[in-house]
């Protein structure tokens, strides 16, 4: 029993430095602003859009969840850190994800933990255009960069990358992927 509430004391404070840290940064980040792009418009998530956030994420990552730190996140900065990609009915069909993690925090930089599409809307360029509306949208803010990163198997979202400007800053084994991914960053100067 005492392990029990332990583990969980311990969980609940290794929560609340990270969310702490990304609302102190996500202050100073003005909400997304809306754009449209073919059929579809960008704009913020709000409070309400979270359901069906995770719905995309879990639809285009095969049934799993975000961390609990991540949904947390999302719950209390969507509009600042998530930016959706709406049909011309208004359902989410997109999603791009941002934080905060302690080397981006270090850097001045923010990090994109996830961008995603539906099926239908892949192959489009529609994944393109909502990362150049972020990385648009955070060059107004006083950040110096915007990092990602990517499998090297994935050729398509390297090649994606780099066509927007990111460059590789480190290559490592992630063993609990079991690959070899690069951590790459996107000078936000280029953007401004």
């Amino acid at each position: 029993m005492f392990r029990v509430r332990l583990r969980k004391i311990l969980n609940t404070a290794f929560l609340i430095r990270p969310i702490a840290r990304n609302i102190w940064c996500a202050r100073r980040l003005a909400p997304f602003t809306k754009a449209s792009a073919e059929e579809c418009a960008l704009g913020p998530v709000y409070s309400c859009d979270v359901d069906a956030v995770l719905n995309v994420y879990a639809k285009v990552n095969d049934s799993k969840h975000l961390s609990l730190k991540n949904l947390l996140l999302l719950r209390l900065l969507s509009s600042r850190i998530c930016l959706a990609l709406r049909n011309r009915d208004g359902a989410i069909v997109g999603i791009s994800f941002y934080y905060f993690n302690a080397r981006d925090r270090q850097e001045n930089s923010v990090h994109e933990g996830f961008t995603g599409l539906l099926k239908p809307y892949r192959g489009r360029g529609l994944g393109t255009v909502v990362r150049r509306h972020a990385l648009t949208h955070f060059a107004k803010s006083k950040l110096n960069s915007v990092t990602s990163r990517v499998s090297l198997k994935n050729v398509a979202s390297l090649k994606s990358n780099q066509n927007l400007g990111f460059e590789t800053v480190d290559e490592y084994y992630d063993c609990a992927l079991g690959e070899r991914r690069c951590y790459l960053a996107c000078d936000l100067n280029i953007y401004r």
